[in-house]
Order: C-alpha cells, then structure tokens, then sequence
C-alpha cells in the first residue's frame, strides 16, 4: 500500500530534516482509481518557519482559498475533460467542503520538506531538494503518476536537477505550454504556481487546454 510506503519513507526522512511537513497521496484508493493520476509538484508548505504541517491532513481539512481554490478548480477541469465548463461554475469552486471532495484523488509532492514562508529562496530550495533527493525519489517512485504539474520555474527547474535530466525531449502545445514525456506512462507539464499574478480564469483555462491537447484518456 502506499501511504504504508510513504509513512516509513517519512520517519526516516523526518530523522534528518527537521520541522518534516509530510505530504502524498491524499485518498490512497480515490488516487488509484483516478483517471488521469495527477501529481501536483510544489516548492513548500508556506507556514511559519520551523512548524511541522501535515499537508495532506491539511488539504483532507479543505486547505486554504489562496492556492488550492485554483488547483481544485485545475482538478475538477481534468475530471472532466470532455465538457466546456463555464466560469461561472468554476468560481463555485471556494469553499472547504468542495476543495476537499476533489482534492481527495490528487498527489501533492513539496520538493522541500520543512516549511517555509510566501517568498521561497530558489537556492535554498534546490540545495535542501538536492540533499534531500534519494528520500525524494523513494517517494516519487511510490506513484506512478499519468500527469505531473509543476507549479512554477523554480520547480520544474529543481526536479530536473535533483532527478539527474539533463536533455528533457520539450515540446510545446499550440498555446505555448511546455511538457515533456518522462517515460512511456507520466507526462510532465511545467506551469505557473496557482498564485501567480494572472486573472484566475486565465490561469485555469491555460492549463486545461493543455491537458485536453497533450493527454489522451487511456
């Protein structure tokens, strides 16, 4: 099971990182079951320094308007591919109770493990990742996600090099968004951080088009 395999990855990680914030699957079987699996990859748990947060007991809780209204709404958008959703609906979207139901089929990986504030220092983030990154691969390999999302430069930049790939074969879809294949199952898409300073149904509709281009239902 995963989250059994997560939960031994985590004591021995939290032995060498201190404040450890946990995070992975939210719901092991609503994950499993899902189509696509998605994995949301993100920089760190923005809390007060030195705080250990469970993240995933926190999303199960509803999370925070700030970030995961926009990645339920990213979400919801996937679960449902086949229909033009209007903004209308989607602004719906923003309450505890309903960030909860759709959040609960996702996989949230910080690549940094210990808290951090609303302002990241990139350096700090890759050194941390880097020495961090036989923990983070054990618990990237527990998934085997169809779409990765990388929730910002600075991620996408991190993964690569903690991940040790070098020549990622990019391509681009016809708006502009950049993915890669990085293997015969998982599609890694490089995106904007849910916060970014773009109109919210601007930062929505950039990433479904996407995925409706790149990703065919199996």
């Amino acid at each position: 099971m995963i989250e059994k395999q997560e939960e031994k990855i985590f004591r021995e990680w939290s032995q060498v990182r201190k404040s450890f914030c946990p995070d992975g699957v939210i719901d092991e079987q609503t994950y499993l079951e899902s189509n696509p699996k998605l994995l949301f990859l993100m920089k760190e748990v923005n809390g007060k320094k030195g705080e250990s947060l469970d993240l995933k007991k926190f999303i199960r809780e509803g999370a925070r308007t700030q970030t995961w209204d926009n990645i339920a709404r990213w979400v919801y958008g996937v679960r449902y591919l086949d229909r033009e959703i209007e903004w209308s609906e989607l602004e719906k979207i923003n309450s505890d109770e309903k960030r909860a139901k759709i959040l609960q089929s996702i996989c949230v990986m910080n690549l940094k493990k210990s808290s951090g504030t609303n302002v990241t220092d990139n350096n700090d983030l890759y050194n941390i990742a880097n020495e961090d990154k036989a923990f983070f691969t054990r618990q990237f390999d527990l998934y085997e996600p169809d779409l990765i999302i990388a929730c910002g430069s600075a991620v996408t930049n991190t993964f690569l090099g903690i991940m040790g790939i070098d020549d990622p074969k990019w391509l681009q879809t016809i708006r502009g968004i950049w993915y890669f294949r990085l293997n015969d199952k998982t599609t890694f898409i490089s995106y904007s951080h849910p916060e970014a300073r773009i109109q919210d149904s601007l930062l929505y509709y950039g990433l479904i088009d996407a995925v409706k281009e790149i990703y065919k239902p199996k």
